[in-house]
């Protein structure tokens, strides 16, 4: 694949997508603050649905939650852009011989915004938090343990010691994430509601900048909290240093650009692959391990029940042609339900399987029973025509709408009609939570592969495949359980082979994280997840 233009950067580890919504986008408007001021720096997202709802991390799962809440909260340990994890709140841990209890200990000089010593208990109510049944976490929860976390023991003022039922190999790169980031005890007390809203009151963290205010929908002004020195290892608090931190929230992918090139900001978020050519300076692009952009294919509503049915889904879509049409040669066709740089994973083993071969897609329906009438293109069986819904929610990009189109296309040349629906997020959910649907589609990043928990497991609560397999789970549950590295490699390879052969993920293309920014703006680092990390974030 020939990279992006004018790329700075390329480290390997992680980006995500927006799932499961609970409210409509927002238009983004002006921030404060004004690019021209060397003492602001001036970030624009589109962070969909972040203001419907989405403000907290602990609760929601959705990209613009851990990438604004990590400007506010901190975490026991920080992932960089190599996969490397560092101490944070957490200057040191270790796991105890039966992989069941991870024992951390804390720093003892990091205070909260409002004045509270950060300490086990803080760390203990944070955790307790995520595991409310009030809280309906979305996943952090499973990114803490799920039905495996036991709870969080306080060992003394500065040590905690965070407790499991069985090993749970994931947890550690798991506390590098916002999801399971630290708010002030008293901010919890103020319940989940104004928590999922976001405010000064509220959004009150450990971290590098204090929210000052928030303009529902259009934008978001920080300080930088003064006492801050708890940074990770590598990040130099010294020395030019801008004060202020206003965000803009522009859902439209080409104006967000353009605000760059017009100085009216100094760092773009979610640049997608074809705005990317309209940048004229600094592009950071950074790989996403995690599940590709995907279509999920839905066993339990009806004709994708059939095996044969849903692998005639991939054979019969020209995906190569497709994405290279919609992003010329900025994205890579995916193979694998896990991208190839998913640590504990070798997925491009499966490039080139479910290769487009129409005339098989045509037998596989043939011996399904589905027929195709002597005057018609839609193949039948029963008196029932071949026909498949696929829905998806608003806002859409253009280039996954055009996807979208070209493959549906491709599906009707070989006898299926997929009813496409792009609905708004309520709509959306009356349909996803029920299971009525064929077909709906996501991208979800990770630091581990136990991602596919998520998508695959009988409990996961984004198993949109409808998956219910003992086997199955069991496999997941192992993979997750064992410290050994190669046992983990060689058990997802074995679920990743499963998937290809049975194709309940369909995987599209590979996801990057890419940021656009200003020749002006110094410090400007990125962790694991590909996000902006404004530590040390200065303007010359």
């Amino acid at each position: 694949m020939t990279p992006i233009k004018k790329i700075f950067k390329a480290a390997a580890v992680v980006s995500a997508a927006a799932l499961l919504i609970t409210g409509c986008s927002q238009t983004g408007g002006e921030a404060g603050g004004g690019a021209a001021s060397p003492e602001t720096i001036n970030w624009t997202v589109r962070a969909n649905n972040l203001f419907n709802g989405h403000f907290d991390p602990h609760k929601s799962q959705i990209d613009a939650s851990e990438m604004i809440g990590r400007l506010s909260l901190d975490s026991l340990t920080y992932l960089d852009d190599k996969g490397e994890l560092h101490p944070w709140l957490a200057k040191s841990w270790e796991t105890s011989e039966d992989g069941k209890t991870v024992t951390f200990k804390l720093r003892d000089d990091v205070t909260f915004h409002d004045g509270e010593k950060f300490n086990a208990e803080a760390v203990k109510a944070n955790f307790e938090h995520i595991m409310a049944e009030e809280t309906d976490s979305a996943q952090a929860n499973l990114l803490l343990g799920g039905e495996a976390y036991e709870g969080t023991e306080v060992v003394d003022d500065y040590t905690v010691a965070v407790k499991f039922s069985r090993p749970n190999a994931p947890f550690l790169n798991n506390t590098s994430r916002a999801s399971l980031g630290f708010y002030s005890p008293k901010a919890l007390q103020a319940g989940q509601d104004k928590l999922s809203a976001g405010g000064a009151d509220v959004t009150v963290g450990t971290g590098p900048w204090k929210l000052t205010k928030l303009e529902s929908g259009t934008s978001i002004s920080y300080e930088r909290n003064a006492d801050y020195k708890w940074a990770p290892q590598g990040y130099d608090l010294s020395k030019n240093l801008a004060k202020q931190l206003e965000v803009s929230v522009v859902p439209d992918d080409e104006l967000r650009v353009k605000r760059l090139s017009s100085g009216e900001t100094d760092v773009v978020s979610e640049v997608t692959p074809n705005s990317a050519d309209s940048v004229e300076e600094g592009l950071h692009s950074q790989p996403s391990p995690g599940i590709p952009y995907s279509y999920y294919l839905n066993q339990a509503n009806g004709h994708l029940a059939d095996q044969k049915v849903r692998q005639a889904l991939v054979l019969g879509a020209n995906i190569d042609e497709a994405v290279k049409a919609v992003y010329s040669d900025h994205v890579d066709r995916a193979w694998s339900a896990l991208a190839p740089n998913t640590p504990n994973t070798t997925g491009d083993k499966l490039e080139g399987v479910n290769k487009f071969d129409r005339a098989r897609a045509e037998q596989l329906l043939d011996e399904a029973g589905w027929v195709r009438p002597a005057d018609g293109v839609i193949r039948e069986k029963g008196g029932n025509k071949l026909e498949l819904s696929y829905i998806a929610w608003t806002p859409r990009s253009d280039e996954n709408q055009t996807l979208s189109e070209l493959l549906i296309a491709d599906w009707k040349e070989i006898g299926i009609d997929v009813k496409y629906e792009v609905l708004e997020p309520e709509q959306y959910n009356a349909l996803y939570e029920p299971g009525k649907y064929d077909i709906t589609d996501w991208g979800y990043s990770s630091t581990d592969a136990d991602i596919l928990r998520n998508h695959l497991h009988s409990e996961g609560f984004q198993n949109a495949p409808h998956v219910q397999d003992p086997e199955i789970d069991a496999k997941i549950d192992a993979a997750a359980a064992t410290f050994d590295a190669a046992e983990r490699t060689r058990i997802y390879d074995e679920l990743l082979q499963w998937n290809a052969d049975q194709v309940y993920i369909l995987p599209i293309h590979q996801n990057s994280k890419t940021t656009a920014v200003s020749s002006k703006v110094t410090g400007l680092e990125y962790d694991a997840f590909g996000y902006p990390q404004f530590f040390n974030v200065g303007k010359k």
